[in-house]
């Protein structure tokens, strides 16, 4: 998961580094920014789908709270 500082710069660089070497790149479009919204909202437009999966901070929370709730049951004793 990547979020920063600078979407049309830092983040940019980084998304599309990870996901030329191979990595699933998710991008947190609410935890990042850049100098104005149509910046924001161009880069994460060209990020999106083809370097990228966006996803929000509230997405991101309900995907981890999920997962822990699949490895809690998974480590319920069975007798």
């Amino acid at each position: 998961m990547v979020v920063g500082v600078m979407t049309s710069g830092c983040v940019e660089s980084t998304v599309r580094d990870a996901a030329d070497r191979g990595y699933v790149v998710s991008l947190v479009s609410d935890a990042c920014a850049a100098r104005t919204a149509e910046m924001q909202e161009k880069t994460l437009i060209a990020l999106g789908g083809l370097y990228a999966h966006l996803m929000t901070t509230k997405e991101v929370l309900g995907a981890l709270e999920s997962a822990q709730q699949t490895r809690d049951a998974d480590q319920v004793p069975t007798r």
